[in-house]
Parts: structure tokens; C-alpha cells; sequence
């Protein structure tokens, strides 16, 4: 009987497809195991070490519940068992984000799918239909999102909304009144010219620069087709709206009214998306992947019937998974193609990638990533200094005789290869028609060898494409090598499909061919990103949290048997209460407290040395400004309204290259970098000053502490620890707040000098309003209108027009607050929790005038937290001595 195909299917290392997949945990947990890098947080011996401290913390909050105290939220025991019990869900919170990037179906959602470890959250397609439309974060599951599957959607507010519309609707209007109207004169090359502008054309220009180019052609027909295709998923039925609704009016009045009536419309259909009409966040939690994997697809897809489409008023979407690879802070974000999204979809994601990543993943194929020029223009547009790394997908496709042949002995290893299949495979066809005529063992004997043959078949085949992948990652690794825009980025050649197909199989085989798709050695990569982060987040656990915890629990504990402090237990309570109040205020108070103090001066900071130097050089540069605008208003209507069009990126015969944007802030540039350097210098310095402001400060505050005020000698020994403590950590969070404002710092330098094709540029943003209103003037007198407007817009005037320059230092000014207004407003947060803490260890000593500690009320459950704890620190020290070794060996 000759062998059916599916009953060899496994042994040559094809996919199980008849079988029912493993959980995607228990697939993820076996690919872990498998990571042959181990970063320095992974290593098992501080990975026991710090489950060996959770398990005594874990006995000491037992300990500490055992009490009646523990029962009353009211209370410092209960207080201090929740801070123990927080330490003992011991996370890493800090994440690390690597964002992936690329035009249209190069394979960002397979990549990512094939990191997750093969399932199919992130949907793709293998066409050119863009599969994401909004940005979605893949997240690993936290304290508020504890089911393995959990969605979270951030919705545009109204104000977003009506910039989106506004955007689409202004596109699709500049295609119709440029270039579908029947108005429209026809011109030479397919080149176009508006009828209305055709009127304005004066005797001294013929007209050929206001003709639409090619490739404006192009870009007016891509976003009409985007804003029909979005308006089309938005509005059902008799709120569609027609093109006689869109169009009705050139003027920049009606837009308006058009623009009202399509919010107040596409409010209306908010009613039947997730979380109703009001919801500005949606979370939708989940046990299975089927839920969740359909619940994308309702936020991601035109739905079926006269349903309003969600998507369009996403700003992001959050999903959080049960994944072993996102356990350590590694966050992916699948962001859509950039050439695929509308001006206000480009800008939020620019945006993004700026604030929010950490790594930049350039997604191409293989096929063309010599060429792609996507990784140079996203690299330009978004200006950044992130890592980056490029992925090329479909490594895997190669022909079944040898592709890229070329190299001689590369063309004869394939060649032998080639002679040798042929030989295994006749021999097999021999054995299988053998097998047919033979009878007992014989036939037996033949079915063994038929079966070795195709073995050694499904193994050369294996050794073909393998020779031929790696003869093509190597020239493809090479060649990005050798460009300078890429020399120093990362190259990962991953074939999804060998992978997909092979990562639930055991056999040697078809983990050769996970291998070979190279899929584990960026998982390697990503897994290895938030490890130096983690590193620090796991030395300050061992070195600050727990101590501290140990601290503060201890004189909780201790005052039970002071018993020398309880006929000076009012004098102390006033003493403390002093210690308090100099705490709060000099740390958590709204007014004087650090926090805020500090933030106030980076804000000052920021308005002496960029401010100022705007303002020093305000006159000249405003009288430069004026000049240009009295240059460009010169100009003829045609050549005016194309450098509109092209957001004053303009070349003429008679003005040569222009860039209006760029010649605006040119006259200031070299000045502005030296105040950058020096602003940068002086954060520096506040970053070093402010260690030494925080710990001169608690010095201050434990002043009184060092007196004979009745405290013991233990008390006083606990408070100053803990106090010691409560300061390293206070300084880590101002510092890291600092890191933080060293990245937006740079980020605003870049928004204010770093102008050429930036859409989060400020003068870019400034200067856009200008030039939509001109491409909205049409008609007679439209040459005029803007003109008049450009002037309005550059040049100061009367009090509520403070010309490009006021608005320049306004936007950048604004632009700093805001950052700082963020990131402060988390670190006084963290702040805050650390004085807490210590007051609560203040609480214990003597918890009100005239009264005990609280531990007197429960001796019996103090001695025994006072044994646990003598556990708990020797665990500690012997966790911490194992930080230091392996560090140490990591230098």
C-alpha cells in the first residue's frame, strides 16, 4: 500500500495544520525557553533571589494580617501590610516602546504577530489595502488589567474631531475647485490651472507656475480618494453626504457651515460604537482571543450595513496581553503607513514616534529594501535620534530552482543541491513503485526506506532554501551596510510565513525552519530593549523599597516595647508633628514645595534663554520677516497661489527655490542653537543641584530628630533610616522626572529649529492656517484676499496680532509648559506617595498627642513581625549581594 501524503506530512517538518493549536501561552512559554540571550534581568539567579525576598515578604504581610488592626483601614498596620503587599506584585512598569513603521502591506502586523508568537491579533492582508488605521499598542498585562485580554481605546474629544473632518474636507474641496471642475482650463502635459486663479493671471507671468504638477496631481487625487473612502465609512444612508454638499460654495464660509453640519452628523453616529456617544475612553476586557481579535476588528474595519465606522475617531488603541515577551515592559506599537494617512493622521503620528518611542522599527520587503526610500523619508520627517532598526520581511520567498543566483560558488552550491533532490526523489519514486509489486517484509523493508528518502528529501530542501536565505540576508545586510543613512541601524531578515508555519512543531525540523526565519533573534532583540531599564527599576527595589518597607515596618513594630518612651509620649508627638509639617511643606505642598518650585524655574529657565533670545533679536528679525512678506506678496497670482498650494515649498524661473517656512526662521537659527546649547547646559545643572537641594532639605527636617526629646535610641535610629531612605528615592524621581524633560527639551529644540518637512514644526504649524486659507480663495479678487491675508498673518500689528514672531515664541513657550505640566504632574505624584509613607512612619512612633503607638494595642503580633523581619533582611542582603555580582560582571 503506498504511503498516503498526510501520514509523513509531520515527519517532513510541514505544519500541523489538521491539529487544533496549543493555548497561544503555552506556545509563547515554550518560544521563551528557547531565547538563547539571557539580559542581565533575566538571569536566574537574580530572578530567585527576588522571588526569595516576595516570599518573605509575602510571609510577613501573613504576619501582619493576623492582627486586628490589619483589619481597619484607619490604621498604620493596615497601611503599612498594603504597601507590603504592593512590593510583594513586584512589576516592572517601566515600558519601552518599539514602534513599527512602513508603507502599506510590507508585513507590520505579521512582524508583530510573529513576535507575540504567532497569533492573529493584528490584522493583516497581503494587497495594498492598508489594514491599520490607527495606531495600536500591544501592552503586557498590569495591575488595572489583569485578564489575559483587555482593550482600551482612547476616542478623539469633539475638538479632534472637528480638526479630523476639517481636514478631509479641505482636502477633498482643494481637488474639486483645482482639478475636477469643469471650469478648469485645460493645459499642456496633463498639468492644470484653475479657471477662477486664470483670471487673476496679470500680463507679466504666462501662467505655467500656477499649473498643478504631476505629482500635486497625484497627491489631490490620494486625498480625495482617502476623504471619500473615510467619509464613506462615517456616514450611512441619507447622511452621506453628496458631492452638491461638499462643493456647494467655494467660499471659506460655507466650508464652515459644511464642516458644522458633517460634526453634528458624525456626532450622531457615536451612539452604536463601544462605550457610547460621551466615551473618551473605552476598555473592554476578555478570556479568549476570539473576543478580543473580533472587538479589533469592530474599531478597525468598515462594519457591514448603514453602521457608522469607529475607526475614524480613535486616537489610539491599547491591548493588553497574557504574553510572556511583554512581561518585561516591552511595548510594540503597529502604526499605519505614512503615505496611507491624511495631514492630521501624518502629524499625530510623527508625534508619536517622537514622544512616545523608544525604538524605531523600519518594516520593508526584502525585495526592495535596497531602494525603499520610506526609511530615509520617515528618518526626515521625523528628525529623531532613536535607535532604529530595520526589519524585511518576506525573507522566506524564494524560488523553487535558486533565486538570486549570481555568485559562482553560491550557483553551484544550489546546483548540487538541485542534482542531489532529483536523485532522492527518483530513488523514492523506485522504493514507492517497488513497494506496490512486493509483498511481507519486503514491503515493509521498501515502506522504512521510502519513508528515510523523503526524510532526506524534506532535509535538502531544508539545506536549499537555507543556502539561498542566507546568500540573500547577507547581500541584503551588506548592502544597508554600505548607505550611510543606515550603516548603524540593526537588519533583521524574517520570513512570517516559515515561521507561522513552524512554530507549534517539536520535530528538528521545524524548529530549523523557526530559526531560519529569523523571527527568534528579533524577539531576542525586542525582549532585550527594556532590560538595562529594568536593571535600574530591580536595584532601586532592592536597594530603597524594600529597605525602606523594612524600616517603616520595624518602627511600627518597635514602639510596643519602648516602654522608656511612654511617659514622654505628648512631647515626642509634638515633635513629630513638627517633622511632619516640615515635610509636607518643603515636598508636597501646592505652594513652596519643591515640585512645584522646580518646575517653575525650568519654565523661567526656558523663557531667559530661548525667550530672550527671541526677544533680543525681535526687531531685526521682524523687520526681515516683513521683508520677505513684502517680496512674496510681489509676486505674480499663479506663482503666489503654487507656493500656497505647496505650503511655501516653491521654485520659479524668476525667484529660483523657495521655502518660505525655512526663510522665516533662517535669520535666527545660528542664534538659536547657541541658546540651546546654553539652555541645555543650565538643565544640566539643575539636575545636579537638585540631589543636593533634596537631601540639604531633609537634613533640615531631621534636625530636630537629633535632639533629646524623649525619643529612644531605636526610634530615633528608625526614623532617621527611614527618612535616609524616603530622600534616595525622592532624588531617583526627580531624576528620572529630569531624563524625561532632556527628552522633551530636545524635542521642542527640534519643533522650533528643526523645520525642513517636520508637520509638529511650530512655524510649520503657524504658517499651515495661512496657507489653507489661501487655497480655500477662489473667484474674483481671490489673488487679493490672499495676499492681504499672508500680510495679517507675518507681519505685527494691532494688540491681537502679534505677527509670526510673538506667535513663534507663544507656540515654543507653550509648547515647553506643556511638556513640563505632564511630567511634573506625575512626579508629584510619586512625591507625594514618599511623604506619605514617611508620615506614616512618624504615625508609629507616636500616633497623636498624648496617646501610645499603635502597637501597643497588639504586642503579641509586633514580637512576631520583629522575627519575620530579621527573615526578610537576611534574604535581602543575600538578593542584594547578587545585584552587586552580576552587574558588576556585566561591566
Amino acid at each position: 500500500m503506498e504511503p498516503k501524503e498526510e501520514d509523513t506530512k509531520g515527519d517532513l517538518g510541514g505544519s500541523s495544520t489538521g491539529l487544533a493549536s496549543p493555548p497561544l501561552e503555552t506556545r509563547m512559554l515554550k518560544m521563551e525557553e528557547n531565547q538563547a540571550e539571557q539580559q542581565g534581568i533575566d538571569n536566574p539567579r537574580l530572578q530567585d533571589s527576588l522571588q526569595a525576598v516576595i516570599l518573605q515578604l509575602q510571609a510577613l504581610a501573613t504576619v501582619m494580617g493576623r492582627s486586628h488592626l490589619a483589619q481597619n483601614p484607619s490604621t498604620n498596620l493596615y497601611r503599612l501590610r498594603k504597601g507590603v503587599l504592593r512590593l510583594i506584585n513586584f512589576q516592572n512598569p517601566e515600558t519601552r516602546i518599539v514602534g513599527l513603521v512602513g508603507n502599506t502591506g510590507v508585513g507590520k502586523s505579521s512582524v508583530i504577530n510573529s513576535i507575540l508568537g504567532g497569533n492573529s491579533l493584528a490584522r493583516t492582508n497581503d494587497d495594498i489595502n492598508a489594514c491599520t488605521c490607527v495606531i495600536v499598542e500591544y501592552r503586557g498585562v498590569d495591575e488595572k488589567h489583569r485578564q489575559p485580554y483587555t482593550v482600551e481605546v482612547d476616542y478623539m474629544d469633539r475638538k479632534e474631531m472637528r480638526e479630523y473632518l476639517e481636514h478631509h474636507l479641505r482636502s477633498y474641496r482643494q481637488w474639486y475647485f483645482e482639478l475636477a471642475r469643469p471650469k478648469m482650463t485645460r493645459v499642456k502635459d496633463e498639468d492644470w490651472i484653475p479657471a477662477d486663479d486664470a483670471d487673476d493671471l496679470n500680463g507679466s507671468e504666462d501662467g505655467d507656475e500656477a499649473k498643478l504638477t504631476s505629482n500635486e496631481i497625484v497627491n489631490l487625487q490620494k486625498a480625495q480618494q482617502s476623504t471619500q473612502e473615510t467619509f464613506k465609512a462615517l456616514f450611512k444612508g441619507s447622511d452621506e453626504p453628496t458631492l452638491k454638499d461638499l462643493v456647494r460654495d467655494d467660499s471659506h464660509e460655507a466650508e464652515s457651515e459644511i464642516l458644522d453640519t458633517l460634526l453634528a452628523k458624525a456626532i450622531r453616529g457615536l451612539a452604536n460604537r463601544p462605550g457610547g456617544e460621551e466615551a473618551i475612553l473605552y476598555t473592554e476586557a476578555s478570556d479568549g482571543v476570539q473576543e478580543c481579535r473580533e472587538l479589533l476588528d469592530l474599531l478597525t474595519t468598515d462594519p457591514r450595513g448603514d453602521t457608522p465606522a469607529v475607526w475614524p475617531f480613535i486616537r489610539l488603541i491599547r491591548v493588553y496581553l497574557d504574553a510572556p515577551i511583554l512581561q518585561n515592559g516591552l511595548v510594540l506599537a503597529d502604526m499605519p503607513g505614512l503615505r496611507d494617512l491624511n495631514y492630521a493622521r501624518q502629524e499625530a503620528t510623527e508625534r508619536y514616534i517622537k514622544r512616545q518611542c523608544h525604538v524605531l522599527g523600519f518594516v520593508t520587503r526584502i525585495s526592495r529594501c535596497l531602494t525603499d526610500e520610506t526609511i530615509e523619508e520617515i528618518n526626515w520627517k521625523t528628525w529623531t535620534e532613536l535607535p532604529a532598526i530595520v526589519i524585511a520581511t518576506r525573507a522566506d520567498e524564494v524560488g523553487g530552482t535558486g533565486s538570486d543566483r549570481g555568485d559562482p560558488i553560491h550557483d553551484q552550491v544550489l546546483r548540487d543541491l538541485d542534482v542531489r533532490i532529483k536523485q532522492v526523489k527518483d530513488e523514492a519514486a523506485r522504493a514507492c513503485s517497488s513497494m506496490r509489486k512486493a509483498q511481507g517484509s519486503e514491503k515493509g523493508d521498501l515502506a522504512e526506506k521510502w519513508d528515510d528518502l523523503k526524510k532526506e528529501e524534506g532535509n535538502l530542501e531544508f539545506l536549499k532554501k537555507k543556502a539561498q536565505v542566507d546568500y540573500r540576508n547577507s547581500k541584503t545586510t551588506t548592502g544597508m551596510a554600505a548607505m550611510p543613512s543606515r550603516k548603524d541601524m540593526k537588519v533583521f531578515c524574517v520570513g512570517n510565513n516559515d515561521y507561522l508555519t513552524n512554530c507549534n512543531g517539536d520535530s528538528e525540523q521545524e524548529k530549523a525552519y523557526v530559526e531560519l526565519s529569523g523571527i527568534p533573534k528579533l524577539r531576542a532583540y525586542c525582549q532585550s530593549i527594556p532590560a538595562e531599564a529594568h536593571m535600574r527599576q530591580l536595584a532601586t527595589f532592592f536597594r530603597f523599597k524594600v529597605p525602606s518597607a523594612i524600616a517603616s515596618v520595624t518602627l511600627w513594630a518597635s514602639g510596643a516595647f519602648d516602654g522608656e518612651q511612654k511617659a514622654k509620649a505628648t512631647d515626642i508627638s509634638e515633635l513629630l508633628e513638627k517633622v511632619e509639617v516640615d515635610l509636607v511643606s518643603h515636598f508636597k505642598s501646592n505652594h513652596g514645595g519643591l515640585v512645584g518650585s522646580t518646575r517653575t524655574e525650568l519654565q523661567r529657565l526656558f523663557e531667559r534663554r530661548i525667550g530672550g533670545v527671541i526677544d533680543a533679536f525681535r526687531s531685526e528679525w521682524e523687520a526681515r520677516c516683513t521683508e520677505l512678506c513684502s517680496e512674496w506678496v510681489q509676486w505674480p497670482c499663479g506663482s503666489f497661489a503654487a507656493a500656497c498650494r505647496k505650503h511655501g515649498v516653491h521654485s520659479t524661473q524668476t525667484y529660483g527655490d523657495c521655502n518660505w517656512n525655512v526663510q522665516l526662521i533662517e535669520p535666527t537659527c545660528e542664534k538659536m542653537n547657541d541658546a540651546w546649547d546654553e539652555f541645555m547646559h543650565c538643565l544640566n545643572q539643575q539636575q545636579d543641584g537638585i540631589a543636593k537641594e533634596i537631601t540639604e532639605k531633609i537634613r533640615q527636617i531631621c534636625a530636630p530628630l537629633q535632639g533629646d526629646h524623649g525619643l529612644t535610641h531605636s526610634s530615633r535610629t528608625g526614623l532617621l533610616k527611614s527618612m535616609q531612605f524616603r530622600e534616595a528615592m525622592i532624588i531617583d524621581v526627580f531624576h528620572r522626572a529630569f531624563e524625561e524633560a532632556f527628552r522633551e527639551a530636545k524635542i521642542v529644540k527640534d519643533n522650533m529649529i528643526n523645520f525642513k518637512k517636520n508637520r509638529t514644526a511650530i512655524i510649520t504649524k503657524y504658517m499651515l492656517s495661512a496657507y489653507q486659507f489661501a487655497n480655500s480663495q477662489r473667484g474674483k479678487g481671490c489673488d487679493s484676499r490672499r495676499k492681504r491675508h499672508m500680510e495679517d498673518h507675518i507681519k505685527p500689528g494691532s494688540s491681537n496680532n502679534s505677527g509670526v514672531i510673538g506667535n513663534y515664541k507663544v507656540l515654543s513657550q507653550n509648547s515647553w509648559s506643556h511638556a513640563l505640566k505632564s511630567h511634573f504632574k506625575r512626579l508629584k505624584q510619586k512625591v507625594a506617595e514618599l511623604v506619605d509613607q514617611q508620615v506614616i512612619d512618624l504615625h508609629a512612633v507616636a500616633a497623636e498627642q498624648g496617646k501610645m503607638p499603635e502597637a501597643f494595642g497588639d504586642t503579641e503580633t509586633a514580637g512576631e513581625v520583629m522575627e519575620q523581619l530579621k527573615v526578610v533582611e537576611r534574604t535581602l542582603n543575600l538578593a542584594q549581594e547578587s545585584l552587586l555580582e552580576i552587574v558588576s560582571n556585566r561591566k
